[in-house]
């Protein structure tokens, strides 16, 4: 939970640089991930798209300090999703989507848009992470 409450402020930043930042091929990029995101996957192959649309949105940001900071602790929330995820085709639904709220804001270069998509991103995160410390602490 600490990690995420830093990932929502730095993330947001990132988003927030990238739709200033970013450059066509970029966004052309995200417009073609943001599209595969309404696709069915694997678990495997959703959390290397979700792996790609985090470097890309970092390389977007033109900021090396935003990679610094976003990486190991994207990595952390991501594993920590593999390890207690139980419905996976549910989670990769609702995940998606709110990953390519995320991408498709950016590539309007909309950065209210795509502020708002990266904290509902993070309440999702949070939620999960919760009902898990929920679920421990009862049994």
């Amino acid at each position: 939970l600490s990690a995420l409450e830093v990932r929502r402020a730095v993330e947001v930043l990132a988003v927030e640089l990238a739709c200033e930042r970013a450059n066509e091929s970029q966004r052309a990029t995200m417009r073609n991930i943001a599209a595969m995101l309404d696709r069915q996957f694997s678990l495997r192959d959703y959390t290397e798209t979700v792996r790609q649309t985090h470097s890309l949105i970092i390389e977007a940001a033109h900021n090396p300090y935003i990679g610094a900071t976003m990486l190991p602790l994207q990595s952390l929330s991501r594993r920590f999703w593999l390890t207690h995820i139980r419905d996976e085709q549910s989670e990769i639904r609702r995940g998606g989507g709110l990953h390519r709220g995320i991408l498709i804001a950016i590539a309007q270069q909309d950065g209210g848009a795509a502020k708002a998509a990266s904290l509902a991103l993070n309440d999702y995160l949070v939620e999960f992470a919760f009902a898990i410390i929920s679920k421990r602490t009862r049994t």
